[in-house]
């Protein structure tokens, strides 16, 4: 039995085939030797052991194949007699190897060969010219949370679900409203003071407000909403801290007044000028001032008042015989603060 290992040698990762072989009734010759055949080139490579005047040999050596790193050639392990030609296959038995790479590929396969009289067992290690498989990071782990930090957690959690509920009653509000002005437009009125509740001071919300109403309405929705982009209007939402006023004259309204005047008349009577201003819309804002009797209600009211007194004043509202001032929404039976929480998702 022949046993060949092909392993790695030192710290520079050479290359060693070692063979340990007994052999018995090999032809008779002046030496028989132990060597690797290179069948491309017709020679003998690597170190051979040789083991005279036997028919039965016994050869203990290594073979340095550095030069052949990296290479791809067909070898033939061989023992042969040194008076013949290594090219008689009547000469010389052994175990052919397809490649060097090849042999590497198979890793840790056990694999026995018989030829003539030998059998010749070959043990594959690993490749040293293969990559080394890059070690995976470790999984870094979570740190716990403190008592502090999951309190702060919960609350975060909290406010973007408020938040959340905040937005969907701004835009729900704003289609429900959009609703109610398209259909006191069909009186013939289309220039309205809205009073609104769900934005608060919010700004973000008061825009959601303003794109729920304006939005497309859905002719096969269950619930229509919107449809006020053709409409001009003033919002107004007063909260504890700051009253904002949000102007949209659409160019389908603005014979009848411009964006610029509609919100300067409302602005005029409480006595502040609009932060944002431009063909279609118009943004203003006035913030609780104790000391001044400035209260976000009740300018509101006075805002709105002075609102219509200026679609009055321009027909843009119908008259009625009363000396009292009225709220067409209110007069239409219309209330426009309904619908900004009841549940229903926009």
């Amino acid at each position: 039995m022949a046993k060949v290992v092909l392993s790695q040698s030192g710290k520079g990762k050479k290359l060693v085939l070692k063979v340990n072989v007994a052999a018995k009734g090999l032809p008779n010759g002046t030496a028989n030797v132990v060597g690797l055949w290179r069948e491309d080139t017709n020679e003998i490579v690597g170190h051979t052991d040789v083991v005279e005047d036997s028919t039965d040999p016994i050869f203990t050596t290594e073979f340095h194949l550095d030069h052949l790193m990296g290479s791809d050639v067909p070898l033939k392990f061989c023992v042969y007699s040194v008076t013949k030609d290594p090219l008689d296959e009547t000469c010389f038995v052994g175990a052919y190897i397809t490649s060097l790479n090849n042999l590497f590929k198979q890793k840790k396969q056990d694999q026995a060969m018989e030829a003539g009289n030998l059998l010749i067992n070959t043990t594959v290690l690993a490749d040293p010219n293969a990559p080394k498989k890059e070690k995976k990071a470790p999984v870094p782990q979570q740190k716990k949370m403190t008592s502090e930090e999951k309190k702060a957690k919960k609350e975060a959690e909290a406010a973007a679900k408020a938040a959340e509920k905040a937005k969907r009653a701004a835009y729900k509000e704003g289609g429900k409203k959009g609703q109610d002005l398209c259909g006191m437009s069909a009186f013939g009125v289309h220039h309205f003071c809205v009073s609104l509740e769900s934005p608060g001071s919010d700004w973000n919300l008061m825009q959601l407000v303003m794109d729920g109403m304006n939005k497309d309405v859905d002719p096969e929705g269950d619930d229509r909403k919107g449809g006020a982009k053709d409409i001009a209007k003033i919002l107004f939402c007063a909260a504890e801290d700051k009253l904002i006023i949000y102007a949209h004259v659409p160019v389908e309204q603005q014979k009848g007044t411009t964006c610029k005047d509609f919100l300067e008349a409302c602005c005029s009577a409480i006595d502040v000028k609009p932060f944002e201003q431009s063909e279609f819309y118009g943004k203003a804002e006035v913030s609780l001032d104790i000391e001044k009797g400035r209260f976000p209600i009740k300018l509101k009211d006075e805002a709105i008042a002075a609102g219509f007194a200026f679609l009055r004043s321009r027909e843009l509202i119908l008259d009625d015989d009363s000396d009292d001032e009225i709220n067409f929404a209110d007069e239409c039976g219309i209330d426009l603060n309904a619908g900004a929480d009841d549940g229903e998702d926009y």
